[in-house]
C-alpha cells in the first residue's frame, strides 16, 4: 500500500517539475528570443506613390506580423501560433454591421411611410411647430455658444493664475538635486534602450521638397538634429525648387524583451525616480485642482 502511494506522490512529483520546467523554458524563451523586426519603404515622386511593408517576426515564426501598404491599398495580418487576425476579419465584422443597420433603417422607413399616411391632415399646423422650434434651438444654440466660449477664457485665466502663483514650486522642483538626479538616470537608461533598439541595417536615400522653401528648409533642419541616429547610411537631398517625394529605406534590427525589461525594473524602482514622481503629482493635483 505504502508502495503505491510513494508511487502516486512521485509520479505527481515529476508533472509538476515538467511543468515548472516548461514554464521556465517558456519564460525563457520570451525574455531573451529576439524579435526580429523589418521595414522597407519607398516613394517615387510623391506621397501618393508611396509602398511600405514591416514586419517582426519571433520564434521561428510561432509569432509574426505584417503591415503592408501599396497601391492605396492597406492590408495587415497577425498571427500567434495557429491564430490568425487580419483586414478580412474586421471586414466580416464590418458587413455584419452593415446588415445590422440596413435592418434598423428599413424598420424605420416603414414607421416614418406609416406616420406620414397618418399624419397628412395636419401637415400645415406642424410646419408651423417645427419653424418655431428652430428659432427657439438656433438662439439656444448662439447661447451655448457664447457661454462655453466664456468658460474656457475663464478656465485659461484661472490656469494662468494658478501657474504664476506656483512658480517659485516649478523652479524648487526643477532645481533640486534629487529631481535632477533623476533625470539623469532617466536620459542613461533612455540611451541604453536606443542604443539596443538600434537597427542593425539601416540604409536609403531621400529627396524631398516643398511647395514653399521654408518648409523645406524647417523638414530638413529636423533631419538634421536627427542625424546622430541615421548618420552617413541614410542620404538626404533637399530640393528648394520642386515639390518632390522620393527615395527608398530598409530598417532591420532585433530586440530582446529581457533588455526592455530590465531598463523598465531600474526606472520603477529607482529611489529618486519614485521621489520625484510623487513631487511631479503632488505639483499636479496643486496646478491642476486635483484633476
Amino acid at each position: 500500500m505504502l508502495h503505491i502511494l510513494f508511487l502516486i506522490l512521485k509520479i505527481i512529483g515529476i508533472l509538476i517539475l515538467l511543468l515548472l520546467g516548461i514554464l521556465v523554458l517558456s519564460l525563457c524563451a520570451v525574455l531573451f528570443i529576439p524579435v526580429k523586426y523589418e521595414i522597407k519603404a519607398e516613394t517615387k515622386g510623391d506621397i501618393e506613390q508611396l509602398s511600405f511593408h514591416a514586419k517582426a517576426v519571433w520564434f521561428l515564426n510561432l509569432f509574426k506580423a505584417f503591415v503592408d501598404y501599396r497601391e492605396k491599398q492597406f492590408a495587415w495580418q497577425v498571427r500567434l501560433f495557429w491564430k490568425r487576425w487580419n483586414q478580412d476579419s474586421d471586414k466580416k465584422e464590418d458587413d455584419d454591421i452593415e446588415v445590422e443597420q440596413l435592418s434598423e433603417q428599413e424598420e424605420e422607413e416603414k414607421e416614418n411611410i406609416f406616420e406620414e399616411t397618418s399624419d397628412t391632415t395636419t401637415t400645415s399646423k406642424s410646419e408651423e411647430n417645427v419653424s418655431e422650434q428652430q428659432k427657439s434651438k438656433v438662439k439656444k444654440k448662439k447661447q451655448n455658444i457664447f457661454q462655453k466660449f466664456k468658460c474656457t477664457i475663464q478656465k485659461i485665466c484661472d490656469k494662468i493664475k494658478q501657474a504664476w502663483n506656483i512658480k517659485e514650486e516649478i523652479v524648487g522642483f526643477l532645481k533640486e538635486d534629487t529631481h535632477q538626479e533623476a533625470y539623469g538616470i532617466l536620459k542613461k537608461e533612455f540611451k541604453i534602450l536606443l542604443k539596443h533598439l538600434r537597427p542593425r541595417t539601416l540604409k536609403g536615400h531621400l529627396r524631398f521638397g516643398m511647395e514653399d522653401p521654408y518648409n523645406t528648409g524647417r523638414i530638413l533642419a529636423v533631419l538634421s538634429a536627427l542625424y546622430p541616429f541615421y548618420g552617413e547610411k541614410i542620404q538626404i537631398y533637399p530640393d528648394f525648387e520642386n515639390q518632390v517625394l522620393e527615395g527608398d529605406i530598409h530598417v532591420k534590427g532585433r530586440m530582446h524583451l529581457i533588455t526592455m525589461v530590465t531598463v523598465f525594473l531600474r526606472i520603477f524602482f529607482n529611489k529618486e525616480i519614485r521621489k520625484t514622481y510623487q513631487d511631479y503629482k503632488t505639483i499636479k493635483s496643486e496646478f491642476m485642482g486635483g484633476n
